[in-house]
């Protein structure tokens, strides 16, 4: 009876697998897209981690304030090339008016336990960064006064 019954195990079992093998492959899954539009700027991405300011700008804090974690794993969930411009000591002044200790904004991700892909620093070497501020869209020329008169 044990034979019999392990037979008949042994026979859906290969069953089963010449099924899944005839079967065609299900269709290949669409490539993944970004659930963002590309960046203009990243003045307003960079805005959760104003919190941080004091302590990358000035020495004698000794560490970062509790939301500025938060602030750092949103700006890396959402804008993750904006930390570019801190992360490689691009001029943060638009936002900082102060210089920014690069030591501690390299260390920032360690200290507030975020993880950043490593491969940021490839990104941000080959890939576009967006600027801290877009620049403003050109003036219309204004049209000519028609009372003047020409020289």
């Amino acid at each position: 009876m044990f034979k019999s019954a392990a037979f008949c195990t042994l026979i859906a079992l290969v069953a089963s697998i010449a099924a899944a093998a005839a079967a065609p492959p299900p269709p290949p899954s669409p490539p993944p897209t970004s659930p963002h539009a590309p960046l203009r700027e990243c003045l307003m991405a960079l805005g959760p981690m104003d919190t941080c300011l004091p302590f990358l700008t000035h020495a004698d804090v000794p560490a970062p304030p509790s939301d500025c974690c938060g602030g750092l794993q949103t700006v890396v969930r959402d804008s993750l090339v904006c930390l570019c411009h801190g992360l490689l000591g691009h001029d943060l002044s638009p936002i900082t008016h102060l210089p920014i200790i690069q030591t501690r904004m390299l260390l920032l991700p360690i200290i507030c336990l975020v993880f950043v892909p490593p491969t940021i620093i490839f990104t941000c070497a080959i890939q576009p960064v967006p600027p801290i501020r877009a620049d403003p869209p050109p003036a219309a020329p204004s049209p000519p006064h028609s009372g003047e008169a020409s020289p």
